[in-house]
């Protein structure tokens, strides 16, 4: 009885998932290739700012696209992405306290981890039970079988 019914909600729905589909797959797309550039940038930034003596990078609004700044020292030497503003007028009113070193940035294998912890965070087990009856909280708290 299950699978008649999934054949006959499949046939129903499958038009209407496909339009949707098809009309979202545009601005996904788009906003994926945003996202990626934005991060491409980022990491562009955080290299240069390795490579200078005494390098760090700052996050910088301009209009309604966000820009990296790279600095040696105290002085701006290259922005990611190019907006084609000098780049003392793009950091003239900006708090430069909050420049960050590129040590500060974390690695791709510290953000995995922090991705496999936050996931493990939020699986709920109900109904399981520590060594000594307690609720387990953690997941490293878990009984090992």
């Amino acid at each position: 009885m299950g699978v008649v019914r999934i054949v006959r909600q499949g046939a129903k729905y499958t038009p209407v998932i496909a339009a949707v589909v098809k009309e979202a797959r545009g601005p996904v797309t788009q906003y994926a290739k945003t996202h990626l550039e934005a991060a491409k940038l980022r990491r562009l930034a955080v290299t240069k700012a390795a490579s200078l003596t005494d390098g760090s990078v700052l996050p910088v609004v301009h209009g309604e696209q966000s820009v990296w700044v790279v600095f040696a020292g105290d002085q701006p030497v290259a922005q990611y992405p190019e907006t084609g503003l000098p780049l003392a007028d793009l950091v003239e009113h900006v708090d430069l306290a909050r420049r960050r070193r590129p040590e500060e940035f974390p690695t791709p294998r510290e953000r995995a981890a922090a991705a496999g912890q936050s996931a493990a965070a939020r699986v709920h087990l109900p109904g399981r039970r520590g060594r000594r009856g307690k609720p387990v909280d953690d997941v490293q708290d878990a009984p090992r079988a």
